[in-house]
């Protein structure tokens, strides 16, 4: 993926308490161009679903307020399709995006 060719667009679902920082700097060193949409409830998640279109999803796995099935639920509701990535270590964040990526277009 290229930095210069490809914007990728990802709606993260995290705490709005938790610095974007770290995973903004993660993705931009393993040369990713990001546009970041935060959302840290169902209700935000549901409208920014219907606001925008995304390539991918990011959900932070210890959200209290948003769980892996409220997204399928939401997807599921607006009839779309999109690839979720639980992130896990923000290291590895721009290789799962990548590899999510890359199995939607298989």
């Amino acid at each position: 993926m290229s930095a210069e060719t490809t914007l990728v667009r990802i709606l993260v679902i995290r705490a709005w308490t938790i610095a974007e920082t770290p995973l903004r700097a993660a993705l931009l060193r393993a040369g990713m161009a990001v546009e970041i949409t935060r959302v840290d409830i169902e209700p935000a998640v549901n409208a920014a679903l219907m606001r925008r279109t995304f390539d991918v999803i990011v959900l932070d796995p210890n959200m209290p307020t948003v769980t892996r099935q409220d997204v399928d639920d939401c997807l599921r509701a607006q009839r779309l399709w999109i690839p979720i990535v639980e992130l896990r270590e923000v290291e590895r964040l721009a290789d799962d995006i990548q590899h999510a990526l890359a199995n939607r277009l298989n």
